[in-house]
């Protein structure tokens, strides 16, 4: 049986929970609506998942266990809502938001992978030129070099320029490929491994424009939706962080969330403890400080959320944005090159 093997794939479960929380509320047990959102011949991770909560609680086994025990990457937050849930009589309100909240959950990663759509193109653009234009430097311009050895003059800085960068090229194309390489694995393998260089990694995310603002609008609008879910509950401020802590994939937004709520615990306010990270916006910080002094507020939060998400809605028009550019900086270069090689031969025609 195939499980639900991620925090990604476990919000999911956000449509199945809703339409529990609906079962229930018509009059159906909750063994007969798990039975029918457990369908005996899907193959449907979840489904399967559902199956096998149901059998856990013929055993004897509640709910909330029952789930942690079919979807195991599932925030402990969660589970530990329905227990709490299941213990007040609130099991169908409670299943309902967080069925929403894990849409808006599912609804983020969707966001981010369309940045990621977005982005290609853009960079397979810029690959290709680099590329093409790489081939011109190691093997065209060599061949003019020779063609401009017999003119027996001294040549334009401008195509010195170029054959200096076209010899460079030329002797340590594979250091530079290696290099380039060895920045890849470290960026991706390496530096998630330590604290230091996540947070490296995010600050230099933070300075490429555009891409800064998604990253920091969806990291924002998640944990206003957070604390919003544990402002219907009722719950404490800090339950609220630490379940924030761990509704979170993305390593350096994990670790300025467990940052700040070490500064609430030491006694520091909401709006302090994040405003001292460079993550979050200063609109963000006022709004955990109205927040604060009001309370801990439904409403506020999830609207601010909503706010934060729709900036995301921008993604897709990222190569729309991108593209002109990389096609004029490529212009630019292509055209830089065609004059410097061009040049020596209009001068020895001025001259003849």
């Amino acid at each position: 049986m195939r499980q639900v093997k991620g925090l990604k794939e476990s919000w999911m479960l956000g449509d199945y929970l809703i339409e529990l929380a609906e079962l229930l509320e018509s009059g159906v047990t909750l063994r007969e609506g798990l039975e029918l959102l457990a369908s005996d011949d899907s193959r449907d991770p979840v489904e399967q998942g559902f199956r096998q909560i149901v059998t856990s609680m013929d055993e004897g086994i509640d709910l909330a266990s029952s789930i942690e025990s079919a979807f195991p990457k599932i925030p402990a937050f969660c589970t530990e809502l329905i227990r709490q849930a299941g213990d007040r009589q609130e099991l169908p309100s409670t299943l309902s938001r967080l069925g929403y909240y894990m849409g808006e959950m599912q609804s983020f990663n969707q966001k981010y992978a369309a940045i990621g759509k977005a982005l290609l193109y853009p960079l397979f653009l810029l690959v290709t030129g680099l590329f093409i234009l790489n081939l011109l430097m190691v093997f065209v311009v060599p061949q003019y070099e020779q063609l401009f050895s017999g003119f027996g003059a001294e040549l334009p800085a401008l195509t010195q320029s170029i054959i200096q960068l076209s010899s460079f090229l030329g002797d340590y194309w594979l250091s530079i490929l290696s290099l380039m390489l060895l920045v890849i694995i470290t960026w991706h393998y390496i530096f998630p491994q330590f604290r230091l260089t996540r947070r490296l990694r995010g600050i230099m995310l933070l300075q490429i424009p555009v891409i800064n603002n998604l990253f920091r609008s969806g990291i924002e609008a998640q944990i206003l939706s957070t604390l919003g879910l544990f402002a219907a509950t009722k719950s404490t401020l800090l339950t609220a962080l630490k379940a924030t802590e761990q509704s979170f994939t993305t390593s350096y937004a994990r670790d300025e969330i467990t940052r700040a709520n070490a500064k609430v615990q030491s006694g520091s306010t909401l709006a302090d403890a994040f405003s001292d990270s460079r993550l979050f916006s200063n609109r963000f910080t006022k709004i955990l400080r109205i927040t604060e002094r009001k309370g801990l507020t439904e409403g506020l939060l999830i609207r601010q959320a909503d706010y934060n998400k729709r900036k995301l809605n921008n993604a897709p028009n990222l190569n729309r944005v991108l593209e002109p550019i990389l096609i004029a900086l490529l212009g630019l270069f292509i055209g830089y090159l065609v004059v410097a090689m061009y040049l020596p031969i209009f001068q020895v025609g001025a001259v003849m």
